[in-house]
């Protein structure tokens, strides 16, 4: 497949040289993958908090969709459980969602605090048949669940 800038070079060709004069061709800057929204248990962190290994953190709070970083804290640390009433269960589950133009893939990362590098997490598809439900501990198993939709001019996952 041929980039945006070979179709414009082909173009000024066959246009000719006043077609073409410096700048008369741009090419819009790549997209940001978007954050959509959020859903777990627990809130938006505005401002300053500092994480459980004592690392100052900050963040603001822009509006959603947003290609800004933004902060999120699963409180309590047990929440009820949905399939067995009355008992309860770590709260350790998000449901992240985010948009990018059409064909983009994503990478997952554990972020980690300190000196010590992020880890690629792999990403499987839960919703195929024969591939699991939710993974064990992402922290532990570095396996994250990702399902995306492409309609030809967004991909979400």
């Amino acid at each position: 497949m041929r980039d945006a800038r070979s179709v414009a070079v082909f173009l000024c060709l066959g246009l000719g040289g006043a077609a073409c004069q410096p700048g008369a061709v741009h090419v819009p800057a790549p997209q940001q993958p978007q954050l959509m929204a959020v859903r777990l248990t627990g809130s938006r962190v505005c401002g300053n908090i500092t994480s459980s290994n004592g690392t100052q953190l900050s963040f603001t709070c822009p509006s959603l969709p947003t290609v800004e970083s933004s902060g999120w804290e699963l409180t309590p640390i047990w929440a009820p459980s949905l399939s067995a009433p009355g008992k309860q269960h770590p709260n350790r589950n998000a449901v992240i969602t985010v948009s990018a133009p059409t064909l983009t893939d994503i990478d997952v990362e554990l972020a980690r605090t300190g000196s010590a590098p992020n880890i690629l997490m792999t990403q499987y598809d839960s919703s195929v048949p024969g591939n699991p439900g939710l993974p064990e501990e992402i922290a532990q198993s570095h396996k994250v669940g990702v399902s995306a939709s492409d309609n030809g001019t967004t991909k979400t996952w």
